[in-house]
């Protein structure tokens, strides 16, 4: 009995001092789990490394971690709402579906990073860097993106209404079957940008660049797009009514089967853009610019002049009957045929086929 004793009292002071062995390791973590004092967690994060993160459940919220470097960390289930995490290094880190919602990432770097179906909803990112990160189905709604260096980025059904991003610089990102319902995003930068099948409803974009961007089938009701640049922009079976084009640069666009009924293209230059089939209902056309594609300084050879000449305003088959504006210059301009309905009172051009 007595040797019993002996052995269960020599257990207890191992795992006893196992225990105490481990405490200053385990307390931060329990801590950060339980603790409701902001002050507590601050104290106990940093006595923890990052490193150790790997896929625990992490309770970060509204801390301050201004310029914390994660570079290449596994933030597994990090939850860090409304956190400080202003010029922290985050490139290369794996975080799919953290919760970093209303956070300040003012100025931080999410460059590679992996932020599927992360919760960003309200996140201050103003002058961050994100340079082909993942942001596959994330939630960016309300986001502060002004200013924000997006390039590349993978943004495939994310979420973006509401969102600020004046001067977003997102050339040649993925947005395809994104919502951005409602951003304003003047002077945005989406040059070859892929929206297809992308929602801008009611969106800012004027004065934006989306020169050769996608934008087929794009939902754009009421959209603003004064003064933008779509040059080369790819709009087929877009809907973009009652949408507000005016000024905008739409030469050498396709529009074909586009729904662009009630729209103003007040003084857009449309020199070569292609309109077979789409939808011109009340269009307002007062001004707009139709005939062949400008042809740039740099590009004076025939065979650019030939391209040129073939893509002159195409209005084949166009209904326009109802639209605003249109006078006959315009129509000895453009290009159409014997299906092309014309308004009370413009006459159709001997050259049309």
């Amino acid at each position: 009995m007595r040797r019993r004793w002996l052995v269960i009292g020599t257990l207890v002071c191992a795992v006893g001092g196992t225990a105490w062995a481990l405490l200053p390791t385990l307390a931060p973590w329990w801590v950060l789990a339980h603790g409701s004092s902001p002050a507590r967690r601050a104290r106990a994060w940093a006595a923890i490394d990052p490193a150790a993160i790997g896929g625990r459940s992490v309770d970060l919220d509204r801390l301050a971690l201004a310029g914390v470097d994660w570079h290449g960390l596994d933030l597994g289930r990090l939850h860090a709402i409304e956190a400080d995490l202003a010029g922290a290094d985050l490139q290369g880190a794996i975080a799919n579906r953290t919760v970093l919602r209303g956070a300040r990432l003012t100025g931080a770097n999410l460059d590679y990073a992996q932020f599927a179906g992360a919760d960003l909803a309200g996140i201050a990112f103003r002058d961050g860097s994100a340079r082909e990160t993942n942001l596959i189905g994330a939630d960016l709604r309300g986001a502060d993106l002004r200013g924000a260096r997006l390039y590349f980025l993978r943004g495939a059904g994310c979420r973006l209404g509401g969102a600020q991003a004046a001067g977003v610089r997102l050339s040649n990102a993925d947005l395809a079957g994104a919502d951005l319902a409602g951003a304003t995003a003047p002077r945005a930068q989406l040059v070859e940008a892929g929206l297809a099948d992308a929602t801008v409803a009611t969106a800012d974009l004027s004065l934006a660049d989306l020169s050769g961007a996608d934008l087929s089938r794009l939902r754009g009701e009421r959209v603003n797009l004064r003064a933008a640049v779509l040059r080369e922009a790819d709009a087929r079976g877009a809907v973009l009514s009652n949408a507000d084009l005016s000024q905008a640069d739409c030469s050498g666009t396709r529009f074909e089967d586009a729904d662009l009924r009630r729209a103003s293209f007040a003084g857009a230059d449309l020199r070569g853009a292609r309109l077979v089939g789409a939808r011109l209902a009340d269009v307002d056309l007062a001004g707009a610019r139709f005939g062949m594609a400008a042809v740039r300084d740099t590009d004076r050879s025939e065979a650019d002049i030939a391209e040129a000449v073939e893509r002159t305003t195409d209005l084949a088959g166009c209904d326009l009957a109802t639209c605003r504006g249109l006078v006959q210059a315009q129509l000895d301009a453009a290009q159409g045929d014997a299906a092309t309905k014309l308004p009370p009172g413009l006459a159709r051009p001997a050259h049309w086929r």
